[in-house]
């Protein structure tokens, strides 16, 4: 059965994230939940096997490595708007 399920995600600009959701999910969404930066997937609850999905978390200004292999998926603002990332997904 496919499911919207939430994932926080615990990084800061610079870092590369490691995201586990079953296998065959595909994320739908970035965004800023309680001024905490949040993934939303869209996943089949019945599968067992997990996939990691290597998240790149930058910050605006920071040099983006290879920008082609990488996929855009949503930029957090916290509440305040003092800091800005964007996350991108590395293509392999």
């Amino acid at each position: 059965m496919k499911r919207v399920y939430k994932y926080p995600i615990t990084a800061i600009g610079g870092d590369i994230f490691l995201l586990s959701t079953p296998k065959g999910s595909k994320i739908l969404h970035i965004g800023n939940q309680r001024d905490g930066l949040t993934a939303w997937a869209l996943v089949d609850s019945n599968e067992g096997e997990e996939e990691t999905h290597q998240l790149l978390i930058a910050r605006t200004g920071q040099n983006i490595k290879d920008p082609d292999s990488q996929e855009y998926l949503g930029t957090f603002i916290n509440t305040l708007g003092s800091y800005v990332l964007h996350v991108f997904e590395l293509k392999t």
